[in-house]
């Protein structure tokens, strides 16, 4: 996941001035391991997603293995792309407009 990030200023026009945000990004954020588990369970999720014709992108392919090797831990998240996941425990913890 980590990248996303450096495709992203990879791409950017002001690359060469960005290059060190995603290392100042990381040393506050807990970053969990892409594991042999990990890499089993996306796998998984792929060829389940796709067999039930629910394709997601990638990235949320490996949020919801990651989440899958820790345990199925809950997943927040601010949308339900997550929540097509069979077995995957989803909480969305934004407010709901009123």
């Amino acid at each position: 996941m980590l990248g996303e990030l450096g495709s992203g200023i990879a791409r950017g026009v002001s690359r060469d001035r960005n290059l060190h945000r995603p290392r100042l990004a990381v040393s506050r954020l807990v970053v969990w391991p892409d594991t042999n588990e990990a890499a089993e369970q996306f796998g998984r999720v792929f060829v389940e997603l796709r067999r039930i014709g629910r394709p997601r992108p990638q990235i949320d392919n490996m949020a919801a293995a990651i989440a899958f090797s820790l345990g199925n831990c809950t997943v927040v998240t601010k949308h339900t792309d997550l929540s097509a996941v069979p077995g995957l425990e989803v909480e969305n913890w934004v407010p709901s407009a009123t």
